[in-house]
């Protein structure tokens, strides 16, 4: 039989797959700090010239300061190494460091997952990770600490692709919802302990440590995590694939033994379609561009966002715990209006009120008081981070209806990049200073919005096969659309494709056979 009969025959959900995925998605709670860690090892402190501490402004003194003397509240890498005033970038530049490094190690460890299996990949990263970690929280070198960043970054891009592949891999397609918004809504709930934690650790090199050494002990998972049989029924070990469905149907309960038979080989011709192509027709062309910078828009905000939530009280801490809480009822409204307002008017809509929660933080002196501290802000950029949630779930979904089927997984591709450029510049657009931060949020979601509302609607409609039918033939009006609806809400493509709104975020995938129907950091 082939291997979507038997992992029916051995439980395509059962005691072991609901275990992996339980255990694999606490994966995201020790990558949160890897991931925001800069919020709290990056913050600033309050400082004073050492030399004039009476002065208001130390970084408008002229000459300009030579010494600085910091609050004893929390160490951080800017009081380690002086990362204020003209040398205040240089945080946000920690992080896009980082951010390059999940980029180019998503390709990496793309490629490497394929060749020598998830689970292999997987224990090389969570090692690596927790050996890279630790070192960096005794270097006493900011050049050095950069070059650690961006090894973590690349080791990271591994560990989230191959624990994600490893908790989906063994589940058959409708399931992988389920499985798919756990791990979105277990990376949400990470960053709230991480903000606990944080909360208790005030040295920055100690959060480090103490963040970095678990992964060294959740290593051990891989004992009741066998490799992913579906990749070895694809590279031809058949027999070690029957051994572990065997383990599988064990552990599910069940009594049963499968034979596995060899994949067919098929010569027929395929048509074959290039990245030109996105560009190469008018109509498809202003789709592909407005879609590329609504996803570089997504995770600029999103990470920009979460990254500048502890500046905007008193109580950084609280702050950040309450962003990570604002994406739960994003992801509760995406399920329950995307299929009633309609893919468009969604989309558009998060990025409006998302862009308008920024611009309203831009007028925070008309209600705030003298100090600038107000409970509005808080609850505006909470605003802002719940639509942006809403907003990155629906990218991949709608993006996945508007791509041709010769050019999905190229589409796909591209837009995932914009998004991990949209994340390598966040970061240094949150040290620019509070106006200039939330005007660039505000601007970059509310264009998006805009724009968005020149795309076609997809819901209740078929999804386009080829560019000539979204050029001349792929009717997008509203004939037939009842019909459509039922079609399109009993799709299977609809269900599996919606799993990759999570994964999308965090990387930039390598499209492989298995990867187009589970696409989502």
């Amino acid at each position: 039989m082939d291997f979507e009969s038997a992992l029916v025959q051995v439980g395509d959900f059962g005691f072991q797959q609901k275990l992996q995925v339980g255990l694999l998605s606490l994966v995201q709670l020790l990558l949160v700090p890897q991931m925001i860690g800069l919020v709290f090892i990056g913050a600033t402190p309050q400082f004073t010239c050492k030399k004039s501490p009476n002065v208001m402004n130390p970084c408008s003194m002229n000459p300009p300061c030579e010494e600085y003397q910091y609050g004893s509240q929390f160490t951080s890498i800017v009081s380690e190494w002086n990362l204020v005033c003209d040398e205040a970038m240089a945080v946000g530049h920690i992080q896009s460091y980082f951010m390059i490094g999940v980029l180019i190690g998503n390709v990496v460890f793309g490629g490497l997952c394929d060749s020598f299996g998830r689970r292999k990949v997987f224990i090389f990263c969570m090692l690596s990770i927790a050996t890279v970690t630790c070192l960096s929280s005794f270097l006493k070198s900011y050049y050095m600490f950069c070059v650690s960043r961006f090894l973590d970054g690349l080791l990271s891009g591994g560990l989230i692709l191959s624990s994600f592949v490893l908790g989906t891999e063994c589940i058959a397609g409708a399931y992988r919802v389920i499985s798919g918004t756990f791990f979105a809504s277990m990376f949400a709930v990470g960053i709230m302990l991480f903000s606990l934690e944080a909360s208790y650790i005030h040295s920055w090199r100690s959060l480090i440590l103490y963040t970095s050494l678990p992964l060294y002990i959740f290593t051990l998972i891989t004992c009741v995590i066998p490799e992913s049989p579906r990749w070895l029924y694809s590279q031809g070990h058949l027999s070690e694939a029957e051994d572990i469905l065997h383990v599988i149907a064990k552990r599910n309960g069940k009594r049963v033994k499968v034979t596995l038979e060899a994949k067919k080989q098929t010569n027929k011709k395929k048509t074959n379609s290039s990245y030109s192509d996105l560009i190469r027709t008018p109509i498809f062309r202003k789709q592909v561009f407005i879609q590329t910078f609504s996803w570089f828009s997504c995770s600029f905000v999103y990470y920009g966002l979460t990254m500048s939530s502890g500046n905007l009280g008193k109580n950084m801490y609280l702050n950040v715990a309450l962003s990570g809480l604002s994406e739960m009822p994003g992801y509760i409204l995406c399920i329950a209006l995307i299929d009633r307002v309609g893919r468009k008017r969604f989309f558009s809509g998060s990025f409006l009120l998302g862009g308008a929660a920024c611009v309203a933080l831009l007028l925070r002196p008309f209600y705030s008081g003298s100090d600038g501290d107000s409970s509005l802000v808080v609850y505006f950029a909470m605003a802002g981070k719940l639509c942006i949630s809403a907003a990155f779930n629906t990218a991949y979904i709608y993006s996945s209806e508007l791509l041709p089927t010769v050019l999905r997984n190229s589409g796909l591709g591209v837009f995932s990049a914009a998004a991990r450029v949209g994340g390598i510049v966040a970061p240094i657009a949150s040290t620019m200073g509070f106006n200039k931060t939330y005007s660039l949020f505000g601007g970059a979601a509310l264009i998006s919005g805009f724009l968005v509302l020149q795309l076609p609607e997809t819901i209740g409609k078929p999804l386009p096969e080829t560019i000539d039918e979204v050029e001349n033939h792929f009717d997008f009006g509203t004939k037939n659309h009842h019909f459509f609806v039922f079609l399109h809400h009993n799709s299977l493509v609809h269900q599996r494709m919606f799993v990759g709104r999570h994964y999308a975020r965090l990387k930039w995938i390598r499209f492989s056979t298995w990867s187009q129907n589970d696409r989502i950091t």
